[in-house]
């Protein structure tokens, strides 16, 4: 090994950036989220001569991660979509979401967590329950909670576009309902369900002593999972839950939205009624 290579593991030294590695990156993720741009407006939104943003893109360009259009704007390849494709759910919830989710449960001291869909199911990605010394039941991350009688469900049925949320409801009928299944009377459900994405979250019953107030995650239009606190319903009356936890809430999600569209872009395109090939017995 020679003296250069060893120099980044002597203590006190720090190892020389590429900083060239950088501007590409930020321009890559400037073309990716437009739909075409020119190298002065590149230039301008990274704050480089133009000089060195048509640099930078004619590499991205030799790469195949970048396009120059027959109108002279620079668009981003299908290529781009590899860069993302370890970037799943898990990811995600560890990276974006968590630090939120610690940051409630200090703040409510209630168990705090967050869910995504799994077929017909929503799926407990993440809590703070075993933090919580609030908690009468605990939730651990993997647990499945059923779409039609949960918060966390009820929520995401409400946020999907009609069509979807008609495929999904669809195919819950066809499993075998619970006794106490909401969708033994459809219209009611799915007037509540309107009321759901009226108000923007829910707040529902989860065990005998045990209610849940839960809001959407979503990115444009599209929900991609949810966020919510659960407690002991007496401790809380409704009116209490609605003006001092909800807007915190709906604070977090919009956070966790706004990273998962600057960090990955495209995040929510796939329709949702294509999660259902994942659905379990």
């Amino acid at each position: 090994m020679t003296a250069a290579e060893e120099a980044p593991r002597k203590k006190g030294t720090k190892p020389k950036l590429v900083k060239s590695l950088l501007k590409g990156l930020g321009c890559l993720a400037l073309v990716n989220r437009n739909d075409g741009l020119n190298v002065a407006q590149l230039a301008q939104q990274l704050g480089v001569p133009k000089s060195t943003a048509y640099r930078v893109l004619e590499t991205l360009c030799n790469g195949g991660y970048v396009v120059r259009g027959l109108d002279g704007l620079y668009r981003a390849t299908s290529l781009v979509r590899t860069l993302s494709s370890g970037f799943d759910e898990e990811e995600w919830v560890l990276t974006i979401a968590h630090p939120e989710l610690v940051a409630l449960g200090k703040q409510f001291v209630w168990g705090v967590g967050i869910a995504t869909p799994s077929g017909l199911y929503m799926r407990v990605r993440e809590t703070t329950d075993r933090t919580s010394p609030l908690t009468l039941e605990r939730i651990s991350a993997g647990a499945r909670l059923r779409m039609d009688s949960s918060p966390p469900g009820q929520v995401y049925l409400a946020f999907l576009p009609e069509k979807a949320r008609n495929q999904f409801i669809e195919a819950l009928r066809r499993l075998k309902l619970r006794a106490d299944s909401p969708l033994h009377r459809q219209s009611r459900f799915l007037m509540r369900l309107a009321e759901i994405r009226r108000r923007g979250f829910v707040i529902g019953q989860t065990g005998p002593q045990e209610a849940a107030v839960v809001v959407p995650i979503l990115v444009g239009e599209r929900v991609v999972g949810c966020i919510g606190m659960h407690f002991i319903q007496r401790a809380l009356s409704e009116q209490k839950v609605e003006s001092d936890f909800v807007p915190a809430l709906k604070a977090a999600a919009t956070r966790i939205s706004d990273k998962l569209t600057t960090n990955f872009a495209g995040f929510a395109e796939a329709d949702p009624a294509l999660r259902m090939h994942e659905v379990l017995p």
